[in-house]
């Protein structure tokens, strides 16, 4: 398993993806909530099993962004993640 910045990493390789941003758990939903609405991401995507999906995927309507639901990798392989969230 690959910790927050290694995930952030792989992402942002990828040329498609502006910006990727790893937000600590600190943040209210509303704060949340808000930081969607102002940045407006084409893409959310939650690692598999995550327990807030079902929050995150109403933000995801909230903005029309896809939602991606992605499983735990045991590789960097940026490919296989570009599959999996249908981009590049």
């Amino acid at each position: 398993m690959f910790n927050i910045d290694e995930r952030a990493k792989v992402l942002s390789s990828f040329k498609s993806v502006d910006y990727v941003i790893t937000l600590t758990g600190d943040l209210r939903d509303q704060e949340y909530d808000k930081l969607i609405l102002l940045l407006r991401p084409s893409v959310i995507a939650v690692t598999q099993g995550d327990p807030l999906e079902g929050k995150k995927r109403l933000q995801a309507d909230s903005v029309s962004a896809k939602f991606a639901i992605i499983p735990h990798l045991k590789t960097h392989s940026t490919s296989k993640l570009a599959r999996m969230l249908g981009i590049d």
